[in-house]
């Protein structure tokens, strides 16, 4: 157990008082890549909005955080929320410059800021330091998920839930990110990563481990490996791959 990070029973979501996601069970491996797919409306968004309690959830959420479990249905919001960070699909950028963005992540921590760190966030994802003075609401949206995640690594988060981050970025720009979230699970070894695709491609390139979602229930859950060797993937374009690998959960859930 002490291999999991997140550990889910009995985990519902709703929206509006209508039920989006339906007693879902699974355990996230610690210091690893967790991948979410699924078609549109399957609840994907719901349960990463849902771990944050953004919507309201019903269920048993056990955080295994550095020196205690934690019940995140039940600490204070905002400690979830540092430790376990939540990045949209389009980044909510607030008004002002970059700098004014990364001075209110340490606001929420309660600290000053820190230039070395700054710095060294900024080298570690690859940004400029002029980028501080820019508007980030003029920011391409690459960068602004790149300042997204400086902001959230300021919090140090133990887990890091991406909503599709890669959807409005061009071929060039998504693998750059891929190659960044690869690198930041791989030198922190207290950080996990729960990320939405609907790329099965992604899903297999990126993910250790992968969580299969249909119409609010979860339908497959295990390692990438398994995926692979327990559905043929081989001789399908990118397009029949999402449905095939649901039909296929489907037979074996």
């Amino acid at each position: 157990m002490n291999d999991f990070h997140l550990i889910i029973n009995e985990w519902s979501g709703h929206i509006a008082k209508k039920q989006i996601l339906t007693n879902l069970n699974f355990k996230i491996p610690k210091n690893r890549i967790t991948t979410i797919i699924g078609e549109s409306g399957a609840g994907k968004s719901t349960l990463l909005r849902s771990l944050v309690r953004l919507v309201p959830a019903t269920g048993k959420g056990i955080l295994r955080s550095k020196d205690k479990d934690l019940d995140i249905l039940s600490i204070p919001v905002t400690e979830l929320r540092h430790k376990m960070s939540y990045i949209s699909q389009v980044p909510q950028m607030f008004p002002g410059t970059v700098l004014d963005n990364i001075s209110w992540a340490y606001s929420l921590v309660g600290q000053e800021i820190s230039e070395s760190e700054v710095h060294d966030l900024l080298g570690r994802l690859e940004l400029e330091s002029k980028i501080l003075s820019s508007k980030a609401n003029d920011l391409s949206v690459g960068q602004q998920q790149r300042v997204a995640l400086l902001r959230a690594l300021i919090t140090k988060p133990e887990i890091i839930l991406l909503d599709e981050p890669t959807s409005a970025l061009d071929a060039i720009s998504v693998k750059a990110f891929e190659k960044l979230i690869v690198e930041l699970n791989r030198a922190d070894h207290n950080l996990s990563v729960l990320m939405i695709t609907h790329s099965i491609s992604q899903a297999i390139e990126l993910g250790d481990h992968v969580l299969i979602l249909d119409s609010g229930s979860l339908i497959f859950e295990g390692e990438i490996d398994s995926l692979i060797r327990n559905f043929d993937l081989s001789g399908k374009d990118q397009a029949d791959l999402l449905n095939h690998v649901l039909k296929e959960a489907k037979i074996h859930d």
